[in-house]
């Protein structure tokens, strides 16, 4: 609740002459035309944004980032890939297991052709 008080002097005559020629004095008031312009109704102000949604995104191995194939901000659908990891090992571990692949399927040619030739020599 707001209550308001306050006294006042009476007022004499003269004082009531002095009010009434301020009042009737001219007052000078500077114009200016219209001109029809749009507002901007922004403002810059101190925030802090937070996600609705957040998700903790852990790699299976350990490596290097190669690609990067999504970006901060960006929407994503459950198995996107969002990186590519470059792991050096496992390159090299690769290559040697198709190099024994290759080592192995070599020798069952050549035991193959020493099958053959045993056949062909039985028969003979």
């Amino acid at each position: 609740m707001l209550s308001m008080a306050g006294c006042s002097m009476p007022v004499s005559a003269d004082s009531k002459a002095d009010a009434e020629s301020k009042a009737q004095t001219p007052v000078a008031v500077k114009t200016v035309a219209v001109v029809q312009q749009e507002v901007r109704r922004t403002s810059i102000q101190p925030a802090t944004v937070h996600a609705y949604y957040t998700a903790e995104i852990q790699a299976k191995v350990h490596g290097y980032v190669s690609e990067v194939k999504a970006d901060i901000g960006d929407v994503v659908k459950a198995g996107d890939v969002l990186a590519v990891i470059d792991v050096p090992e496992t390159v090299k571990q690769r290559q040697m297991a198709l190099a024994m692949v290759e080592r192995q399927q070599a020798e069952e040619q050549r035991a193959k052709a020493g099958i053959e030739l045993a056949e062909a020599n039985v028969l003979a």
